[in-house]
């Protein structure tokens, strides 16, 4: 089942350009814990949040992307969101924790809704300028 997990500020932001608008240390050490205890986990995300990322050692990854992305260890591409859920179910991961971006947030929303069983959502004190929202 899949969990999703977001952090925004009061008025929805989640991103500026490739870039998170804040740095909070506790919030990346609640996002460090949450989708590496009880593993093995998995993150999946779209191209572009996968492009703005640092290593995130501990834990899998599942880039859904039409583009190429340079074959690394621990990084699977899916080439659309059609292929997820099948590819999950195969594999023997805890947690399948969906990470952005925002339009591939709304995707999985609206595709998956029947398999999304938790939502974790920081609530980013503050008014942060972003172009990036969360989804409706």
């Amino acid at each position: 089942m899949f969990e999703i997990i977001i952090a925004h500020d009061k008025n929805g932001v989640i991103g500026n350009g490739d870039q998170l608008p804040w740095h909070f240390k506790e919030d990346l050490q609640f996002f460090r814990k949450k989708t590496m205890q009880d593993g093995p986990n998995v993150l999946i995300m779209g191209r572009k949040t996968f492009d703005c990322l640092p290593p995130l050692h501990g834990r899998d990854l599942i880039v859904v992307s039409s583009k190429p992305i340079k074959p690394k260890d621990h990084i699977t591409v899916l080439k659309n969101i059609s292929a997820l859920l099948p590819h999950l179910q195969c594999k023997q991961y805890k947690h399948w924790f969906v990470i952005g971006g925002a339009s591939f947030l709304q995707s999985v929303i609206k595709e998956f809704s029947t398999f999304i069983q938790k939502f974790y959502l920081t609530l980013i004190q503050g008014d942060f300028n972003g172009d990036i929202k969360i989804p409706p």
